[in-house]
């Protein structure tokens, strides 16, 4: 995959699945913090993956299991911390003290609902604001690419490349991200080589 459109269809797709991500993790840790932590080493992981040319038939439900699965991970290494292993495997008749209050929780509360609801504004705000700043040509491709749309198909309908339709929307996703307060996924992933 090219850098700039590795970059550019990273992005969009992270954009396309913010709020589903989210709510996977949060649905698993019940911790805004938290839940943002494991969309973030989500979104390594498969930026690693794509980059080192493993590809994925479905990208959308290949992100959001990988949420799922750090999410997992990062309960785990919770439960081990406190030195409550997480039981598996065991078949008592009886549930767990754990199992009523797991399934009570599951129902994001109100603080969730309102902190979604603005997040989804914040990104149709961005988005609209991003949409309106390029000519209609390029606004029509941001709106394809973001609903899941390939460069290649976008190219299609626009007589053009896939490549130059990634060159096309480098800035206008770039400048979503800076919105949104989103490092774009290589600067991402530069910051945390550099850090280790």
């Amino acid at each position: 995959m090219a850098s700039d459109d590795g970059h550019a269809a990273l992005a969009a797709l992270y954009l396309r699945n913010r709020e589903v991500m989210l709510r996977a993790a949060n649905a698993i840790l019940r911790n805004q913090h938290d839940a943002e932590d494991a969309v973030s080493a989500a979104v390594i992981s498969v930026t690693a993956r794509l980059a080192g040319g493993h590809p994925v038939d479905d990208p959308d439900a290949y992100i959001v299991q990988a949420v799922r699965n750090a999410a997992l991970d990062q309960r785990r290494a919770a439960a081990r911390r406190r030195g409550n292993p997480p039981v598996s495997g065991q078949h008592h008749a009886t549930a767990s003290p754990e199992q009523p209050a797991d399934i009570a929780d599951a129902a994001p509360d109100i603080v969730d609902q309102i902190i979604e609801q603005q997040r989804s504004a914040d990104l149709r705000a961005a988005v609209k604001q991003t949409a309106e700043g390029l000519a209609e040509r390029e606004a029509i491709m941001l709106s394809m690419l973001l609903a899941g749309h390939t460069r290649t198909e976008i190219g299609g309908r626009f007589s053009l490349t896939g490549q130059r339709v990634g060159q096309l929307l480098k800035k206008p996703i770039a400048d979503l991200l800076g919105q949104l307060g989103i490092d774009p996924p290589g600067v991402r992933l530069q910051r945390s080589a550099g850090e280790q």
